[in-house]
């Protein structure tokens, strides 16, 4: 009986302790999905969750604002519910926040939020790129929907391991598909980080991309086969 109820305990905590997992996505996902995107700072922390310091709603002054819908400088955070991470900002500190319009007209950011302190290292790289995208989007491009890459990636020293600093550039591909998605037809450069660089990722999709084992990637194919490839360029 001592065992089986130890094995009942050890399954309910792992339950537990993997019941969540956050998705954020890519930067052009988050553009596309989230109506309020800016950076700010945090005024004053207005009210907590009770019995808690989890911040409640919060007063922001803004710094930066990429993607604005709604003219308001409070944002209410809903109640953590321990099981999935949501932001806690501190007064006095910076952050690039993801902000959709709720349903009371308020400003809510809720648990698996990427909303993030600008003191992360990857936030002003985040930010910059933001920055980007939204300039491709006033260029009226027909989609925003981008497979995204770093150039190291495309380097033979590459590690998934070690962090690559962008470098406030970027390469815009465009590779078309058969009918059947089995094989590149055509790859268009349309802003290239050089012939060195080009070559390398050209040849990549040509001959060692398998679309049909990336099923991410093959709601970014539009109506015409075609797949548009940004490759943010890295220090």
């Amino acid at each position: 009986m001592k065992v089986y109820t130890l094995t009942i305990g050890l399954f309910l905590f792992s339950v537990v302790s993997y019941a969540c997992s956050c998705s954020y996505g890519t930067l052009s996902t988050k553009l596309n999905s989230f109506d309020n995107i800016f950076t700010a700072k945090v005024v004053k922390v207005l009210e907590y969750h009770s019995n808690s310091k989890q911040a409640k709603k919060i007063e922001v002054e803004f710094l930066e604002k990429i993607n604005f819908k709604y003219n308001s400088n409070i944002i209410y955070f809903s109640e953590p519910s321990g099981i999935c991470p949501i932001p806690n900002p501190k007064k006095d500190s910076e952050w690039l926040f993801y902000i959709n319009i709720s349903e009371e007209n308020k400003l809510i950011i809720s648990e698996c939020n990427p909303s993030v302190n600008l003191k992360n290292r990857r936030a002003k790289d985040d930010l910059s790129k933001l920055k980007i995208l939204n300039n491709l989007r006033k260029e009226n491009l027909e989609s925003l929907s981008f497979y995204e890459s770093n150039l190291s990636f495309f380097q033979s020293d590459f590690s998934r391991s070690k962090y690559y600093e962008f470098d406030n550039d970027y390469g815009l591909y465009e590779v078309v598909f058969d009918n059947n998605l089995s094989c590149v037809n055509k790859i268009t450069v349309k802003k290239g980080l050089g012939d060195k660089f080009d070559e390398k990722i050209m040849s990549y999709f040509k001959n060692r991309f398998n679309l049909k084992l990336r099923s991410n990637v093959k709601s970014l194919v539009d109506d015409n086969f075609k797949l548009r490839v940004l490759v943010w360029k890295t220090k």
